[in-house]
């Protein structure tokens, strides 16, 4: 996933696809000039998983990774 930082409003847009045309989600200026930083990687928890496992420490954790391939 990259992500870019409007040179406008100053926040951080993120997107998949480096070729096509890119606006900012908050102020609406076209971005795609602007150079994407390094690929970012989220780890996402299910918000249950904490109190699933007060219940049952055998349940498994729900975690979800997006990596970059290249």
């Amino acid at each position: 996933m990259l992500k870019k930082r409007c040179d406008r409003c100053k926040r951080s847009s993120f997107g998949n696809d480096e070729m096509r045309e890119w606006i900012c989600p908050y102020c609406q200026k076209d971005i795609t000039h602007i150079k994407s930083e390094p690929p970012v990687y989220f780890t996402v928890r299910n918000h249950h998983a904490a109190k699933d496992r007060r219940r049952n420490d055998n349940q498994p954790k729900s975690i979800l990774r997006i990596r970059d391939l290249a």
